[in-house]
């Protein structure tokens, strides 16, 4: 497979090109830190509990794709970063009408940490949204409606939740 039909490299491109037009060299290597790091806890939550970490990896890539040219409007980044995150996928012709459904609903999601829903993969992009902080930021408190979930990934991961404030 050549670089060009890489599916995860493809998206990384596009990301990083949304990416390196933020003039603000501290929001971009934020957002750097956060994307990528998001994506490769969810790749990691994927491969544990027996699922696509392509998918995975990808969802947390363009996960808050907007905030990268709207960084005021994190009420509805959800909604708009699911809509750009499909124009992405969409735009490569390397994904099926199937997965661009998996990956946008998770990103639509991904910041109703309290509800559950019925997809595996909304799941995951959740909780690694929460739990990459804790090994990037290490934040001294959870955020209160995630710390439940995030008990739950330290358990899942054997992790010592001392960290867990």
């Amino acid at each position: 497979m050549s670089i060009e039909e890489n599916r995860v490299e493809t998206i990384r491109k596009k990301i990083n090109d949304f990416l390196n037009n933020i003039t603000d060299t501290s929001y971009r290597s934020t957002f750097y830190v956060h994307l990528y790091g998001v994506a490769n806890f969810a790749a990691l939550l994927a491969a544990r509990r027996g699922l696509n970490t392509e998918l995975a990896y990808a969802a947390g890539l363009v996960h808050d794709i907007s905030l990268l040219t709207s960084p005021d409007d994190y009420e509805n980044h959800c909604e708009k970063s699911a809509q750009t995150a499909k124009e992405i996928l969409m735009s490569t012709k390397l994904f099926s009408a199937d997965e661009i459904n998996i990956i946008t609903n998770a990103v639509f999601h991904h910041t109703n940490f309290e509800e559950y829903t019925n997809s595996l993969y909304d799941e995951i992009l959740k909780d690694a949204d929460i739990i990459q902080p804790f090994f990037n930021d290490i934040p001294e408190s959870a955020f209160e409606p995630a710390k439940p979930r995030l008990e739950k990934m330290m358990i899942e991961l054997n992790i010592p939740n001392n960290i867990i404030k």
